[in-house]
C-alpha cells in the first residue's frame, strides 16, 4: 500500500513539474486567450483570434506568426510581449498595426545586427510624450 501511495505522489509531482514545459502556440480557431503567466511560441503558426497578455503575463514569440485579419494581441499594463521571431500579415493585402498607449516602453533588441540602421515608427493618430523607446 505504501509503495502505491509513493508512486501516485511521485506521478503527481512529475505532472506538476512538467506542465510548465508544455509547448504553447498561437490559436488558429478564432478563440480568445488570456496569458497571465509566461508562455513561449516557438513554432511557425497562424494566429486567428485574440490574445490578451495580462499584468504579470509574458508572451515570447520565437517563431514566425502570421496574423489573420481581425486578430489582435493586446498587452495590458504590466504585461510583456517579447518578439524574437516575426509577426506577419497572413493576407498579403493587409498590414499589421501596433497601438501604443501611454506609459508604454518599447525596447527593440538589435543584438547581432549591423551597427547602424533605421527604426521607423509611424503614429496613426496621436503621439503620447510619455512613451519611451529604449535600445539594448
Amino acid at each position: 500500500m505504501r509503495g502505491n501511495t509513493t508512486i501516485v505522489i511521485l506521478a503527481m509531482m512529475m505532472t506538476a513539474l512538467m506542465s510548465p514545459l508544455t509547448l504553447a502556440e498561437a490559436q488558429d480557431d478564432g478563440s480568445t486567450q488570456t496569458i497571465s503567466s509566461s508562455e513561449t511560441w516557438t513554432s511557425d503558426n497562424t494566429l486567428n483570434g485574440n490574445v490578451t497578455i495580462s499584468s504579470g503575463g509574458v508572451l515570447t514569440i520565437d517563431g514566425s506568426i502570421n496574423v489573420a485579419t481581425g486578430s489582435k494581441i493586446t498587452v495590458d499594463s504590466g504585461g510583456s510581449l517579447i518578439l524574437n521571431g516575426a509577426l506577419n500579415a497572413a493576407e498579403s493585402m493587409n498590414e499589421i498595426y501596433m497601438e501604443v498607449y501611454q506609459n508604454t516602453v518599447l525596447e527593440p533588441y538589435f543584438d547581432g545586427l549591423v551597427d547602424s540602421g533605421v527604426m521607423r515608427i509611424n503614429m496613426a493618430q496621436e503621439y503620447f510624450s510619455s512613451m519611451d523607446v529604449h535600445s539594448r
